[in-house]
């Protein structure tokens, strides 16, 4: 089943200021995370087994919330380096 992505406000407030490049790769990288949140080949474990990290675009940095009962992944931080 594929999951549904959603935007913490930290994430949405993180957004309003990056170019819109970073807006396209984040989708572009949420788009392959919601077909398996888990996939070890597009996403890195972290200390809480509910969070995960993935890199998007080349030089980002996603870290999403997984809501299994949901099957809702939450975008809850971001790191640019472009």
């Amino acid at each position: 089943m594929t999951y549904r992505a959603e935007l913490s406000p930290q994430v949405l407030r993180q957004l309003a200021g990056m170019p819109e490049q970073v807006q396209f790769a984040l989708a572009e990288a949420l788009g392959v995370i919601v077909v398996d949140p888990y996939d070890p080949t597009t996403s890195e474990p972290t200390p809480n087994p509910r969070i995960r990290q993935a890199v998007f675009g080349g030089v980002g940095l996603v870290d999403y919330l997984i809501w299994d009962e949901l099957l809702v992944v939450v975008a809850v931080d971001l790191v640019w380096g472009g």
